[in-house]
């Protein structure tokens, strides 16, 4: 088999969640065996967060052995695919592709002749009872949680959520996202936003 020697070499930079290489680490990447690229929407070049990182399909990594797991384009369409500078090239350069959607798969058909294969997204590949032995308990209570990127919320909508936790007499809690509108926002690990969902 391979020996897997993976290293993190991306760090989030800033609340813009820009990616950079460590630079510090930039020796390390030939060292590596496997690059595995996955999972969500990093694949979604219709947003920019994505899209003008080409890293996330293996764009000027050294050449190894790349496989992805999972990822989705999410709302990105053929033409936007077939109109991107660098998209085609890189998910040739890839030898194993999995997506976790059939819009993806689809699409992706229609610029390479590789396999594809739909797996499942790695949130359902544990079962509850191993998700309740890492939860990490919150403390708030009588709250509706709010889980949206802030930009595709508009004054309307707010409003309603506000009215609406008026009138349940309940706060809002906003969880990865800092939203003014809301009553908190906390930033919160993998393990203690699984308690707020719950």
């Amino acid at each position: 088999g391979v020996k897997l020697n993976i290293e993190k070499y991306i760090k989030f930079k800033n609340a813009n969640k820009k990616f950079n290489i460590c630079k510090k680490k930039i020796d390390e990447l030939d060292k590596q065996d496997v690059f595995i690229f996955g999972s969500d929407e990093i694949w979604n070049i219709s947003r920019e967060d994505f899209s003008k990182y080409p890293i996330f399909l293996g764009k000027g990594l050294p050449k190894k052995f790349f496989m992805s797991y999972a990822p989705s384009i999410n709302t990105s369409t053929y033409q936007m695919i077939k109109e991107n500078s660098y998209f085609i090239e890189c998910i040739n350069n890839i030898d194993k592709i999995s997506v976790r959607d059939k819009h993806s798969l689809c699409t992706l058909k229609q610029v390479t002749s590789k396999d594809i294969d739909i797996v499942l997204d790695p949130t359902l590949l544990l079962d509850k009872d191993k998700y309740n032995s890492l939860e990490e308990k919150c403390d708030d209570k009588n709250y509706i949680l709010v889980y949206s990127y802030g930009h595709n919320m508009t004054e309307e909508r707010i409003k309603k959520i506000r009215e609406f936790a008026n009138v349940k007499g309940m706060k809002l809690i906003s969880v990865g996202f800092d939203l003014k509108w809301c009553d908190k926002s906390i930033s919160a690990s993998p393990f203690l936003f699984l308690s707020y969902i719950k």
